[in-house]
């Protein structure tokens, strides 16, 4: 289990607290929730695609697909046919959780 701490003061005593790593922490990875929105917009996307309209770099949506798989939000499925693409789509899970940040974005926005 990773961990993250910070500090805090109370009065004149300086207190370290930690705080666990939960999956939600990979949302507040650079690039995790335009990833869920722009495949919750557009479906099922190959890297290329996500790269070019995310405006990132292959290396950092790579990572973040990486990430979002690992937290069981994303699938990646390999085409058998050439051009050999691998194929990102969101799972129920991430499809719940791209919904939610979408009506959160609409509810600051207003």
């Amino acid at each position: 289990m990773d961990s993250r701490g910070g500090f805090y003061r109370t009065g004149s005593i300086r207190r370290r607290v930690v705080i666990p790593y939960t999956e939600l922490d990979v949302l507040e990875r650079r690039h995790a929730m335009k990833v869920l929105l722009v495949l919750r917009d557009r479906g099922v996307m190959n890297k290329t695609e996500l790269v070019e309209s995310l405006t990132s770099g292959a290396g950092s949506v790579q990572t973040r697909v990486d990430d979002l798989l690992a937290a069981g939000l994303v699938e990646v499925e390999e085409e058998n046919v050439r051009p050999f693409r691998k194929m990102i789509s969101l799972t129920d899970k991430g499809r719940e959780v791209a919904d939610l940040i979408s009506s959160v974005r609409g509810l600051m926005s207003s």
